[in-house]
C-alpha cells in the first residue's frame, strides 16, 4: 500500500485536494511466529485482534471474482471500496501487471486482504 499512498501524496501536491474524502485506512498488523520443538518447525500467522464490538462491523469490500466493489455497501463502505479498487489499479501498474491485492475486507478503520 506504500505505492498507493505515495501516488496519492504526489497527486495531492500536483493537483490539490479533491472534492471528496480520501479514506485513511491500513492493513492490519501481522507477524510470523516460528516455533521449533524436537526438530519440528511450525510457523503461524499472528494477526492484530479486531473487536467488532468496539471497532465496528466487519465488511467485505471487494470480492475475488470479479475484483470490484460489492454492490450491497452503504455510502461510507462504498467510498472505501472505491478507494481500494483504485489501489488495485496502482498495484497492478507498479508491479508491471503482475499482481494486485484482491478480496479486501475489514472494518471501516482497518482492513485486510485474505
Amino acid at each position: 500500500m506504500e505505492w498507493v499512498q505515495q501516488f496519492v501524496a504526489t497527486e495531492l501536491l500536483t493537483r490539490g485536494a479533491p472534492l471528496f474524502n480520501i479514506p485513511d485506512i491500513r492493513f492490519v498488523h501481522i507477524a510470523l511466529a516460528t516455533i521449533e520443538d524436537a526438530g519440528v518447525t511450525r510457523t503461524y500467522l499472528i494477526e492484530e485482534f479486531i473487536d467488532e464490538a468496539t471497532q465496528g462491523k466487519f465488511t467485505k469490500y471487494i470480492s475475488n471474482d470479479p475484483p470490484s466493489p460489492l454492490p450491497h455497501l452503504n455510502a461510507e463502505s462504498n467510498t472505501i471500496a472505491q478507494y481500494l479498487s483504485f489501489a488495485q489499479h496502482i498495484q497492478y501498474i507498479k508491479t508491471k501487471e503482475l499482481a494486485y491485492v484482491a478480496d479486501f475486507q475489514g472494518l471501516s478503520s482497518f482492513w485486510m486482504s485474505t
